[in-house]
């Protein structure tokens, strides 16, 4: 049976929430004028559907780009966020990754003052080695 075009369709909703530590805001054009929507940390909104191919673009079941990628689809809770659009994450890797050049540098540092402390230790006892002979020719 054919719908009558004329008959308004029921506009579905999707809830939408921000579980970053950060502000999410977008703007949608929505019948010719822009809409801001602003998410603080923790805010959840709904949002028509109609819209939730510009918040998010996905591709089998992850999440690849869109104009607010970081915000959680609630109604889609399988959704992973990529890698490389996870600002948290990227955050989280970047302080790993400088924790362990800080220890690396560290651990460096050590054996070069291990080393020195070593070739002191040696020159010293090359030193000493050279003068007792020659106490030993003053005393005669």
């Amino acid at each position: 049976m054919a719908r009558n075009v004329s008959q308004p369709t029921e506009r579905k909703l999707t809830r939408w929430k921000n579980n970053k530590s950060f502000v999410q805001q977008f703007t949608l054009i929505d019948n010719g004028n822009p809409r801001v929507f602003r998410f603080e940390p923790g805010d959840e909104e709904t949002i028509d559907s109609l819209f939730d191919h510009a918040i998010q673009r996905v591709h089998n079941g992850v999440i690849l780009g869109g104009e607010a990628p970081q915000l959680t689809n609630l109604d889609r809770p399988e959704l992973k966020l990529a890698d490389f659009l996870d600002t948290e994450l990227q955050a989280r890797k970047d302080a790993e990754a400088a924790l362990v050049a800080a220890q690396m540098s560290k651990q460096k540092a050590e054996q070069e003052m291990m080393l020195a402390a070593a070739r002191a230790a040696q020159a010293a006892k090359a030193v000493e080695a050279e003068a007792k002979p020659v106490d030993a020719d003053k005393k005669k």
